[in-house]
Parts: structure tokens; C-alpha cells; sequence
């Protein structure tokens, strides 16, 4: 019995272990492409520095990418396409977020894809953008990336909003967010810490009680004890209370809104959306330079 506990905690620290050398490996490999050379390599080095870390501690991917030139694209069109590109995301639906400052279009955008789609809403997206763009007027792009990172990681933290609705800006269809099934990650990871509780359990239990072909039996009737008490209701009084129910009020007429304004759901806290020739679903938005 004794051996078979070892294993099992030994097979279960090995699976921990292995994880943990991959969220590693990921985090180490640079994720900070400044091809407009905005930083200095004391900045550059810093700036991975806090991705890594950021990585580690959330669990998803994070980018910084520069650039003057987007070959005739949107900022969307060409951020989503590195986004692709570059194997950027963890995890099957490729979750992280990216960090654009776009010269050639004028544009700083937020990049999301994934699960950071639901952590970065659009109203967290304008509160990180604000805070970025106080150090934009000294142009200090060190700033506000990490800025950037620092307000990402915190929303992964707080969690996810309630009742999210997607809105597709190309389309302008509204979908809620439906309830996330079982993942296979969560089920690993699930597994791994009940297989170590439930082995450390089981191996201070056997220890505690190892009886040696003993037999231990439990004299409940001289340690039991009952008592039966009689007891009955007796109804003393009953009220009845009504109130009439209020007359609903008149349907309203017209309900029309005013040009360009965004058709209304179910007033949930919204994450606008896009798909990439390819299929990819992405997340984001930004503001100008």
C-alpha cells in the first residue's frame, strides 16, 4: 500500500512538474517585436521581463509589437495577421493579448484573442488606454507599455465580467456569452491536485491507524446515549393579506435610435469582435496616435 501511495504522488509531482517547464518555456521565448525601434535594449530587456512575468501569472499569452510600416493594412488587419503569423496564444483558442503601437496608420490598439476576449471587455479596454496615454503626450512608449501589461494582468485577475455580449463590428451581430464546458487543461490540472491531496490523505491515515491484524471493536452501548422528547404544534391564529396588482403600463411607440448608434442587447458588458480571413476570432480596438 505504501509503495503504491509513493507512485501515485510521485507520477502526480511529475505531471506538476512538466506544466510548470512548459508555462516556463513559453514565458522565456521574446515576445517583444519593436520593429519601429522605439526602445532602448536596457527598455527592450524590461519590458520581456514584465511579459514573463505576467505569463506566469495569468497563464496566457502577452505581446508588444512596434511598427512603421503595415504593408497597406489596417492596424486590425496587419495586428491580427502577426498575431497568426507569429504563433502567438496559449492554450487551443491561441488566448493572450497583444499591444500595437502602429506609426504608418497613427494607431495604438489593443489586440485580444481567446479567453483574454472575455478578461478585456471594451470598457476595460478605454480604462487601459487612458491610463496609457497619460505618458503619450512626453512620447514615452516604455510607459505606457507597461502601462499596458500591468492593467492587462490586473483584469485577468479580478476575472470575468457577468453577462458578456460579443458584437461583431463587421457584421453587427450581438451574441451573449455562453457557459464554458470542462477543458481537458482544467481536467489535468484538477486531476494532478486531488491525486496529491488524496495521497497525502490517504498516506497520514494509514499511518494513524495501522492496527497490525488487530481488531478494534467499539463498545456503543456503553458510549451511546438517547433521549426521546415529545413535542406538538398547536395553530393559534392565521391572516390573510391582498394587494391589488398595479395596471401595466402602456406600450411606448417609435423605440428608434438615433444614426450610428449601435444596436442595443441585453445590456451586458460587451467585447467587440472580428474574424481574420482565416477564421481566427479576435478581439480590440483602439485610438489614434
Amino acid at each position: 500500500m505504501r509503495k503504491n501511495v509513493k507512485r501515485i504522488i510521485s507520477l502526480a509531482l511529475a505531471a506538476l512538474m512538466i506544466m510548470i517547464m512548459c508555462t516556463c518555456a513559453l514565458a522565456s521565448t521574446s515576445r517583444v517585436f519593436d520593429n519601429a525601434e522605439l526602445f532602448t535594449s536596457s527598455e527592450e530587456s524590461a519590458l520581456q521581463s514584465k511579459l514573463d512575468s505576467a505569463i506566469k501569472s495569468t497563464g496566457v499569452d502577452f505581446a508588444i509589437l512596434t511598427t512603421d510600416y503595415t504593408q497597406g493594412m489596417s492596424t486590425r488587419g496587419y495586428s491580427s495577421t502577426f498575431y497568426e503569423n507569429n504563433g502567438l496564444g496559449l492554450g487551443s483558442d491561441k488566448s493572450g493579448v497583444m499591444f500595437v503601437l502602429d506609426f504608418y496608420n497613427g494607431q495604438a490598439y489593443v489586440l485580444t484573442s481567446g479567453k483574454m476576449i472575455d478578461y478585456i471587455t471594451d470598457d476595460r479596454r478605454e480604462a487601459m488606454l487612458d491610463n496609457a496615454f497619460y505618458y503619450r503626450g512626453d512620447d514615452d512608449y516604455y510607459s505606457m507599455m507597461t502601462s499596458l501589461i500591468s492593467d492587462a494582468a490586473k483584469y485577468v485577475q479580478l476575472g470575468i465580467p457577468d453577462d458578456i455580449e460579443y458584437y461583431d463590428e463587421d457584421t453587427g451581430e450581438i451574441t451573449p456569452r455562453q457557459p464554458q464546458g470542462f477543458t481537458p487543461m482544467l481536467f489535468l490540472v484538477s486531476f494532478v491536485i486531488a491525486a496529491v491531496i488524496g495521497a497525502i490523505v490517504c498516506f497520514i491515515s494509514k499511518s494513524k491507524y495501522q492496527l497490525k491484524n488487530q481488531v478494534y471493536n467499539y463498545d456503543f452501548h456503553e458510549f451511546s446515549n438517547m433521549r426521546l422528547i415529545d413535542r406538538s404544534d398547536v395553530l393559534v391564529d392565521k391572516k390573510h393579506t391582498s394587494v391589488r396588482a398595479p395596471s401595466a403600463p402602456p406600450p411606448t411607440r417609435g423605440g428608434g435610435r438615433g444614426p450610428g448608434a449601435r444596436p442595443s442587447g441585453g445590456g451586458g458588458v460587451r467585447s467587440t469582435t472580428f474574424r481574420t480571413p482565416s477564421g481566427g476570432s479576435f478581439g480590440g480596438g483602439g485610438r489614434r496616435l
